[in-house]
């Protein structure tokens, strides 16, 4: 088992969005990351992460989804204190591609590894809404050049992590809800950073992001 880091400031960030009706009803979207604070001492704000998560992570996510995505907030909060609330902060950036949309369960997932082998040090990405000129004849099952154009610099953003306003630098990382216990005050939070991330080029599905049957 990894040791504990309690010690170690890890934040979640969450992108709250929604897709909307394509005839039948709209669907939520949310994507959650984690991030660790790389050094102690210095002013930290909820606003200055938020700031620097918008502009490093959602910016180029929301340039890869389809135009029926909106996005409508951020939420944060600390996961080293059970009792944080998340706050939230309004956003509401458009997905920037035109054109007819995939169902909702079809997803583009980025995956992540850590230094450690095992499900508990893996982390992963599903977006949607995607759109149909993501494929192309020929490649109908995997993403198309284009498409992976829009994706990889969101992969590549993941990885590089950010650094805020207040000098802050803020370090991707995975989070075992196995190992960890996030409902203490303080809590004990195993997190280990992530080394790799990578796009699928092949269209995944989400079940529980279908809309509802329509007779």
């Amino acid at each position: 088992m990894p040791i504990p880091l309690p010690q170690q400031l890890i934040f979640e960030a969450q992108v709250v969005g929604i897709a909307a009706t394509g005839g039948s009803n709209s669907r939520p979207y949310i994507v959650t990351t984690h991030w660790r604070r790389t050094a102690p001492g210095l002013p930290l704000t909820k606003a200055a992460l938020d700031t620097i998560f918008q502009a490093s992570i959602v910016v180029p996510m929301c340039a890869a989804l389809n135009n029926r995505y909106t996005q409508q907030r951020n939420r944060i909060r600390c996961l080293n204190d059970g009792l944080d609330p998340y706050f939230d902060f309004a956003h509401a950036v458009v997905g920037g591609v035109a054109g007819d949309g995939m169902p909702t369960s079809q997803s583009a997932f980025l995956f992540a590894r850590t230094g450690l082998r095992g499900r508990s040090y893996r982390g992963s990405i599903h977006l949607g809404p995607l759109s149909e000129a993501d494929t192309t004849a020929g490649t109908d099952d995997i993403f198309n050049a284009a498409a992976l154009a829009r994706l990889a610099p969101l992969a590549a953003a993941w990885l590089a992590g950010f650094t805020d306003a207040l000098n802050n630098v803020w370090v991707p990382c995975v989070v075992s809800k196995k190992f960890s216990v996030l409902t203490t005050s303080p809590a004990t939070v195993v997190a280990n950073d992530i080394n790799y991330t990578a796009v699928n080029k092949r269209i995944g599905s989400m079940r529980h992001r279908k809309v509802k049957s329509v007779y």
